[in-house]
């Protein structure tokens, strides 16, 4: 029985040799077993995309399956995506390849783009469209959850475009919370466009970004009037056709940022978005260290999120506190492989895997809490921070320690910490952010006084501010819809 990446191994050897088979025929492959060899290299970027890997592993499956296929969709918004794990390419070069990929997006699936009649009587409530994969059980709904539940239902109606397949407890609350819901999966791109159009949504926010299951060659076709990318993605869309992003001062600085979107930016006052925690959250208990009599380091983002030189910067917060532990979890933990490589990279280092513990899913949201209230200190990715992550952390008492980069991706945390007052935990190197890491774990006391009063400052500050953030909200996105009145009658 082969592993996971042997599989993988063997299914890329063969994809190689076939490619060379090819080389040498006089005619070209059939059109199918084309598409079919296409898709299979694009499986295993998928696959990649999933793991602990390099940037040039990623992009080279993903360009195989295009240059076997260039209208293969998937693969170029899979590559694309996978630029914001990039530890090696510049912020401006990763937005050039969105924006590139915008003008194929556009050029490919763009249509009829006339905008709905935006004469709207004074009297009649502003239709706001939310297109998403994910209401249900996702890390998105801790974010759209308490908006959906704030919203101002005498000025604003609700259509909710749900495209994914699967319901839950979760699904029944949005669903629940909207004038109108509509499950849109089955739908092509062209009956999706039509579809909004006909309801008149006045303003469409799109949640999914180039993320899974997402809607972007529909949004390309202009379903409405003003298109709106928030919350699910950490870059931009790379689309002229989507106006807006919003963002904040602090993932999105105003002096910097514009240059790295094609949307032109929202910035909201405070915070970019509202966390709602799970509704069921076990009590932060005392600070581990004071009964382990050792501090424990926690790393609970994604594989892909991790990358070498991170944990590089890991081994090295480990080696200057004695005796310290790290916690990794994530769902690639519970394969053989990822273990392997990075116990081995610890261990190369100068970490004793002893000192390591990797572990997988489990089995509830609760388990997951419980596991995070086990360590002192919590470890944010980079350069593509947490979101769900950071804040998880902080509402079991867990101080996050991040490093802020230059684009949205790398900044979402300092949001976060800095809406809690927090800035001296944001880093702005790797030998900064070592240092705040190192300090923190030398100073008992403030992990102490952290672990107890974390939870209230979350639940006092603008991260879960929900009626507020949603009235900001509401203003910008009157403010966007009468921007767009004004353009179409100057026009």
């Amino acid at each position: 029985m082969f592993d996971r990446e042997t599989e993988h191994g063997i299914l890329q050897d063969r994809l190689t040799a076939w490619e060379a088979h090819q080389t040498t025929q006089s005619t070209p492959p059939d059109a199918e077993v084309q598409q079919h060899f296409s898709d299979a290299w694009y499986n295993l970027g998928s696959a990649a995309q999933a793991a602990f890997t390099y940037d040039d592993r990623r992009l080279g499956l993903f360009d195989r399956a295009i240059a076997l296929n260039p209208d293969h969709l998937k693969a170029r918004l899979g590559k694309v995506f996978s630029l914001n794990y990039s530890t090696q390419l510049p912020a401006s070069a990763i937005f050039q390849c969105h924006r590139d990929n915008g003008m194929w997006l556009e050029q490919k699936f763009s249509g009829k783009t006339g905008d709905t009649d935006s004469a709207r009587p004074a009297s009649e409530r502003l239709r706001i469209g939310y297109l998403s994969s994910d209401f249900r059980t996702h890390s998105v709904a801790h974010f759209i959850l308490p908006v959906l539940q704030q919203h101002d239902r005498e000025k604003f109606e609700l259509y909710l475009y749900y495209n994914h397949g699967s319901r839950d407890s979760v699904t029944e609350k949005c669903e629940q919370l909207a004038d109108r819901f509509f499950t849109v999966n089955q739908l092509s791109d062209t009956a999706l466009h039509r579809t909004i159009r006909e309801h008149r949504i006045d303003v469409l926010i799109e949640l999914n970004g180039l993320s899974e299951y997402n809607r972007i060659a529909a949004l390309c076709q202009r379903p409405a009037p003003v298109q709106i990318s928030w919350i699910g993605y950490p870059n931009t869309t790379g689309l002229s056709v989507v106006d807006y992003r919003i963002v904040d001062a602090i993932t999105d600085p105003p002096d910097t940022s514009a240059s790295l979107s094609t949307e032109t930016l929202i910035h909201m006052p405070r915070t970019f978005s509202v966390y709602q925690p799970a509704d069921e959250l076990p009590h932060p208990g005392p600070l581990p260290n004071l009964s382990r009599g050792f501090i424990t380091f926690g790393s609970f983002n994604s594989m892909p999120k991790l990358n070498e030189a991170l944990l590089q910067s890991w081994c090295r917060m480990l080696l200057n506190v004695d005796s310290s532990r790290i916690l990794m979890k994530n769902i690639a933990l519970d394969f053989p492989e990822p273990r392997r490589q990075i116990l081995n990279l610890f261990e190369a280092h100068g970490v004793d895997p002893e000192r390591v513990d990797l572990r997988g899913p489990t089995g509830s949201q609760l388990d997951h809490l419980r596991t995070i209230s086990e360590v002192d200190i919590s470890l944010d990715s980079f350069p593509y921070n947490g979101t769900t992550t950071t804040c998880d952390c902080l509402m079991m008492g867990v101080p996050v320690v991040t490093r802020a980069g230059q684009d949205h991706r790398s900044r979402v945390s300092a949001s976060q910490l800095t809406a809690l007052g927090l800035n001296d935990l944001i880093g702005q190197d790797e030998d900064s952010t070592i240092d705040i890491a190192v300090a923190l774990a030398k100073d008992p006391q403030r992990l102490q006084a952290l672990r107890t009063e974390l939870p209230r400052q979350m639940r006092a500050s603008a991260l879960m501010d929900a009626k507020g953030f949603t009235r900001e909200l509401e203003a910008r996105l009157t403010e966007a819809w009468v921007e767009k009145q004004k353009m179409n009658t100057s026009a």
